[in-house]
């Protein structure tokens, strides 16, 4: 089975670059040492706000977080979201579906303490932010990724303050 995991990261590096963020990709790391996994696969920087993205492309019908997301990222990305001037999630492409969302680390928590441990479309149009997806010839380009995060409304990031 085709995994897009990689071309939807450099999707994403290319929407940064398109829309002059300033960003580090982190590319995963293969020696398997202990500690040396990182927390996600970018960090962006957009006056006045750091941001942590963990990139996930999902083929399935709903974002299974338990098998999605390895528990080092859950717990940092986690600590990373709560500090004031962050924020930390996931962008998750539901290939299945052609849709491009944000997720933060603090909803998929409350969604997990609650029980919940798979994300349907349904959950993501709720909870999620949606980031335009846009066919281009044989892929997929974005909107701007960033901004759609940043441009929420007072208080939905109200958990932060």
């Amino acid at each position: 089975m085709y995994n897009d995991g990689k071309p939807f990261e450099d999707r994403v590096s290319s929407n940064f670059k398109k829309y002059d963020i300033d960003f580090e990709r982190l590319h995963d790391q293969m020696t398997g040492y202990k500690g040396s996994a990182n927390t996600c696969d970018f960090i962006a920087y957009k006056y006045p706000t750091l941001l942590y993205i963990e990139c996930k492309s999902c083929g399935d019908d709903d974002f299974d977080m338990l098998h999605y997301i390895r528990e080092h990222q859950w717990v940092e990305l986690i600590k990373k979201d709560a500090v004031p001037g962050t924020r930390a999630g996931y962008l998750v492409w539901m290939s299945k579906y052609k849709r491009l969302f944000w997720l933060s680390a603090f909803v998929a928590n409350q969604y997990y303490k609650s029980g919940i441990k798979h994300i349907t479309i349904e959950h993501f149009c709720k909870v999620g932010i949606e980031i335009e997806a846009i066919p281009y010839m044989d892929t997929w380009h974005y909107g701007n990724i960033i901004d759609t995060i940043l441009n929420l409304k007072d208080g939905e990031y109200a958990h932060k303050h």
